[in-house]
């Protein structure tokens, strides 16, 4: 299980409880997403190409031409995952550089948030109550 928090610094708004979960629960709905910060919560840090490289490791049951989807997974990491990620205060990247590695912050371990929002998400509810 992922040992990560939501970095509500990096927010620009008062951060309530449900817009957390909420936040955490469309960040943790992608498959790809908790597949990079499982990599990098092993690694201390890495770069996009060796993130890919790890990344297209782990999703080995997808099809097609290794270096091929490598590639698709470096365009996938640049233009959606790692700015997501980033904007979110879960890894820092340097565009220009391509390092990444979990923030401080995402290793800080907020265990029963993360604990209730991943259960909630796998099982397809919302761990926030709308009432």
């Amino acid at each position: 299980m992922f040992t990560f928090i939501m970095d509500s610094s990096r927010v620009d708004r008062p951060v309530r409880q449900s817009d957390r979960f909420r936040e955490l629960a469309e960040t943790l709905s992608s498959p790809r997403r908790r597949a990079i910060l499982a990599v990098l919560e092993d690694t201390d840090a890495s770069s996009v190409r060796k993130l890919a490289t790890r990344l297209v490791d782990v999703e080995r049951d997808r099809d097609g031409d290794v270096s091929d989807r490598r590639r698709e997974t470096v365009v996938s990491l640049a233009h959606v995952h790692l700015p997501w990620l980033d904007d979110r205060g879960l890894v820092d990247w340097d565009r220009e550089s391509g390092a990444v590695a979990l923030t401080d912050a995402a290793r800080g371990g907020d265990f029963e948030l993360l604990e209730r929002v991943a259960v909630a998400v796998t099982d397809g509810e919302s761990p926030v109550d709308d009432r």
